[in-house]
């Protein structure tokens, strides 16, 4: 997602594996906006994403202080939910138990040169007056 400022999330602000493999060899599932890396370690991943778009501001034009001019800036709502578990940690159902979800919204901005996307996420499991994480990318989208 190329994000600029990836966030490190654990109890202990430590990463902890049990391999030293397990970290040099590990991939970061994005994007899980409103948790931070490694909030969930395994070697098997679920995840899944919802975002609606919309049209948020089709044409301005400001003239004082500065001239500024947008146009086709798009707003998103979002929400992701995902999992990650190694095998050994299944129970008898076979079936994850643990999510993390994370929930925002944000807006699209195209550049001409490049698309720039700006989202405020907060964790489901956050308590109310938790400082929410922000996400700056350039990204193509789909």
């Amino acid at each position: 997602m190329n994000w600029f400022n990836p966030q490190w999330d654990n109890d202990q602000n430590t990463v902890l594996v049990d391999q030293i493999d397990d970290i040099y060899y590990s991939t970061f599932v994005t994007p899980m906006r409103g948790v931070g890396y490694y909030k969930k370690v395994g070697t098997r991943y679920l995840l899944a994403n919802t975002e609606f778009r919309f049209p948020f501001i089709r044409y301005l034009l400001m003239g004082w202080p500065l001239p500024i001019y947008m146009n086709n800036v798009r707003g998103a709502i979002f929400t992701d939910i995902g999992t990650a578990w190694k095998p050994e940690d299944l129970g008898n159902d076979g079936v994850p138990t643990d999510w993390i979800q994370g929930f925002g919204f944000g807006l699209r901005f195209d550049l001409g040169i490049f698309p720039l996307e700006w989202d405020i996420a907060w964790s489901k499991d956050s308590k109310m007056g938790m400082r929410p994480q922000y996400y700056f990318s350039i990204n193509a989208g789909f």
